[in-house]
């Protein structure tokens, strides 16, 4: 059975490829790239390939995912590279505007709660040292209704300040990194343990101050 040629039309090119429906099944977008690339000159990298007005993105496809059919007519878009001219692929681009939006991400989360994380901290060493350090001067049962008021006031600044932090990992789990982002992907990681730490040193300050009331308590 004979096939119609598949067509590659590159800028006032015309490229035709004898491929079956079998071929089509088989050959995935990367290895189309490959043969185009042999064909043209022009870079994987800076490669773009359209089919029915759709960029095809998935390189581990098959061309036949993407509905190509013998006798189709697939777009190429992309330039030979100059002698000395480096290439910048699209992934690169793509991975260099998620790193910019993480260095925002990270830059406006410090802005918010580095002030209120040392706040907290340095406002939970004076709650103990005021109610339930050894050398406190206050009377733990007399001061009772004291201490849930400023422990409330206390807690709650915890409880802003780790809600801004939960919200912020969600940001950040929520961007979706393209395959071969490999530095995107460690900046992430970087980020969330930061968050991470963050969060470890509000929980600690509170777990110390429930733990203190607790002795505190069992101690009258």
């Amino acid at each position: 059975m004979s096939y119609p040629p598949l067509i590659l039309a590159w800028d006032k090119e015309r490229f035709h490829f004898q491929f079956d429906d079998s071929d089509l099944s088989e050959m995935t977008l990367a290895q189309f790239k490959e043969i185009c690339r042999e064909m043209t000159g022009v870079p994987v990298t800076s490669m773009k390939l359209i089919f029915s007005g759709a960029t095809m993105k998935d390189d581990v496809s098959p061309l036949v995912y993407y509905g190509v059919y013998p006798g189709a007519l697939v777009r190429m878009m992309g330039s030979i590279p100059k002698p000395g001219q480096v290439v910048v692929s699209e992934l690169d681009m793509e991975q260099h505007a998620i790193m910019e939006k993480f260095d925002h991400i990270m830059s406006e989360t410090s802005d918010l709660v580095l002030q209120k994380i040392r706040g907290f901290l340095s406002n939970t060493q004076i709650f103990i040292d005021q109610f339930l350090g050894e050398n406190s001067a206050i009377d733990f049962k007399d001061a009772e209704s004291i201490i849930k008021s400023e422990r409330k006031t206390l807690f709650d600044s915890y409880t802003y300040i780790n809600e801004i932090l939960m919200k912020r990992l969600l940001i950040v789990d929520g961007v979706v990194l393209p395959e071969g982002a490999d530095n995107a992907r460690q900046q992430r990681k970087k980020i969330v343990r930061q968050i991470q730490s963050w969060m470890n040193q509000i929980d600690e300050a509170k777990t110390r101050v429930l733990d203190l009331e607790k002795a505190k308590t069992s101690a009258l």
